[in-house]
Parts: structure tokens; sequence; C-alpha cells
């Protein structure tokens, strides 16, 4: 997926709004990405984008945390939510192998309606919803440079994180506020 942004919000609001703590969520979105580090090696969409990959190391996590340190089970629940959230994100913009090692790649494709400009019709599919599975003799060719942010991407990715250094600072000098104890002055007695 070419918008980095996309895999870093979607997973994150959606933490943030079933009630994880919103200052460890965002301080563990990086891992929403990681899947893409395969991009490094030519093979993006592959090894790291497979439920079989990402599940056995989210399983391999959960069970040495919550056997080990049960107090970092929060931690190790949302990493895996954030790695798991990739590949079905992934999945709507294009054919992945998330089942690889087996060679099949899979689209979850929309089709939107049509608008026909000059009469104003639409036309709507007969289909909106696509499960598409690929061979790899039939896969389309997606293996080509592409940009990591887009303009536009790069304009929200600025905003954003002035927005949630705004909130963290803000955040912080709240509680720093809150944790200060007041000394009231001592009444005078006439």
């Amino acid at each position: 997926m070419s918008e980095v942004l996309i895999h870093l919000i979607i997973p994150a609001a959606a933490l943030i709004v079933v009630g994880f703590d919103r200052k460890l969520v965002l301080l563990l979105c990086p891992f929403a990405v990681f899947p893409d580090i395969d991009i490094l090696f030519g093979i993006h969409r592959q090894a790291l984008h497979s439920i079989f990959v990402l599940g056995s190391f989210s399983f391999i996590l959960l069970m040495f945390t919550f056997h080990y340190k049960p107090q970092w089970k929060t931690y190790a629940i949302i990493i895996t939510l954030l790695l798991l959230s990739h590949p079905l994100l992934d999945l709507i913009t294009g054919p992945i192998q998330i089942l690889w090692p087996i060679d099949l790649h899979f689209h979850l494709k929309f089709v939107a309606p049509l608008l026909d400009p000059t009469t104003l019709s639409l036309s709507f599919p007969e289909f909106p919803v696509q499960f598409l599975i690929y061979t790899p003799q039939t896969v389309p060719i997606i293996a080509q440079p592409f940009p990591i942010f887009e303009n536009t991407g790069v304009i929200a990715f600025i905003l954003i994180g002035i927005a949630i250094l705004y909130w963290l600072l803000i955040s912080r000098k709240k509680e720093a506020q809150k944790n200060q104890t007041k000394v009231l002055p001592m009444e005078e007695n006439p």
C-alpha cells in the first residue's frame, strides 16, 4: 500500500476507540507498518504479509508475554493487532500472498458504481465486492516502484504529526499540573 498513513491511522484509531490507552497505541503504532519492511528484500506482499508468519510471531509473542511477563500483556495484544491489521488492509489495495508460502495471491476488490457524465445516470456493478484469487501466472504486475508517501500523504503526515505532538505535550502538561500539590495560604486570624 503506497500510503503508510493508512496503516498507521486506521488500526490506531480502532484500538483507541475500543479502549486501549492512546499514548501506548501511538507509541507502538510503527508495528503496523513493520510488514512493509519486506520491500527492502524485493519480496513485497509475500512472507511478511502472510497470516502464517505474522500469526506465528504473534502467537509466540502472546504466549511468552502471558507466561513470563504478564505485566506486558497489553503491549503484546496491541502489537499483535497492529501487525495483523497490515495484511488485511493490503488485501483491499491489491493482490497479496496472505497464505504464503502457498503460491496464491488474494485480493478483495470493491467496485464502485459508475456515473455517466452525459446522462448523469448511475450504473451499479453486478458484484460490488469481489474476492479474487490469482495464480502466479495470472497475478497482475504490481512490482513496480511507488512512492512511500504521495504529495497529499506528506502534508497529512506532517499535520497529523503536529497534532499528535501537540496532544502529547498538552496531556503531559495537564498531568504535571494535576500531580503538583497546591499549597493554599493559611487564613489570617483577625
